[in-house]
């Protein structure tokens, strides 16, 4: 009997839950209320309206509950959440550790040493780069001694030549050698054959 009557205007809409805020006792409420209509006699009576039903509660409680689910719910994931950062870190960094561990490998290699990394020690992931890497070695290897055996081979073709010219020469300047022509044509023959050396080139590399 202490909940205030809704508008007269709503006692037409039977059968529809409706709801108002309003304050009982010095306390915020909040009401739901309904008209259900009565069946039989009483609906042919003079003065005849539907009965009204309304239910209200406190809105303190209402905030308590809201407080009860911030507690049970929100507030773990503030302490879950900072631990899971911190799973996730340390899994990063452990996973990238053996990255990290290869990579300062590398970087204290000499620059001759171009001896093949141990596969074993990258992760499974990036296996198949370090083999790539591996094959890259492989070749430029055999590049450098390509061009190694180009200059030994051009060099002992060159120390023939190089020594009859520098004897005939020495002969010539100290007097050995009489100063004429033929020497002359000895020196000339030599260094046009330094000119036409064929030296067997392996690869484009050397040839360049």
């Amino acid at each position: 009997h202490d909940l205030q009557l809704p508008p007269e205007a709503e006692v037409s809409s039977v059968g529809t839950v409706r709801y108002r805020t309003e304050s009982l006792h010095g306390a915020d409420v909040r009401v739901a209320y309904l008209y259900v209509e009565f069946e039989g006699k009483y609906k042919d009576k003079p003065g005849y309206t539907p009965a009204l039903i309304q239910v209200a509660e406190t809105l303190e409680k209402r905030s308590q509950l809201a407080n009860e689910i911030i507690k049970g719910v929100i507030l773990p994931q503030f302490v879950i959440l900072p631990i899971s950062v911190i799973l996730v870190w340390a899994g990063l960094s452990r996973g990238i550790q053996p990255l990290k561990n290869l990579q300062q490998k590398l970087r204290e290699r000499k620059p001759d040493d171009l001896s093949p990394i141990d596969e074993r020690e990258a992760p499974e992931e990036v296996a198949p780069l370090v083999a790539a890497f591996n094959d890259l070695l492989a070749r430029l290897g055999q590049s450098i001694g390509q061009q190694k055996r180009f200059i030994a081979d051009a060099a002992h073709q060159m120390k023939t030549p190089l020594a009859v010219i520098t004897a005939t020469t020495n002969a010539v300047l100290d007097g050995v050698y009489e100063h004429d022509d033929r020497h002359l044509a000895t020196i000339r023959d030599q260094a046009g054959l330094l000119a036409r050396l064929d030296v067997p080139r392996s690869n484009s590399c050397a040839t360049r």
